[in-house]
């Protein structure tokens, strides 16, 4: 996605207009919360295989 379809969208979002670094920052908190997602994802499934073994 380019910078200004992220700020685009990251405005929509927010209802109001965006610094670059705020679109930057609303960019990281997004992917950062996703990355978390995949990693407690991942552990859970870890353990579902350890207790079915």
């Amino acid at each position: 996605m380019s910078s200004a379809t992220n700020k685009e969208f990251y405005e929509k979002l927010s209802k109001k207009e965006l610094s670059e670094q705020e679109v930057f920052e609303a960019n990281s908190n997004l992917v950062g919360l996703f990355d978390l997602l995949f990693q407690i994802d991942k552990r859970l499934g870890d353990r579902k295989k350890e207790q079915n073994e």
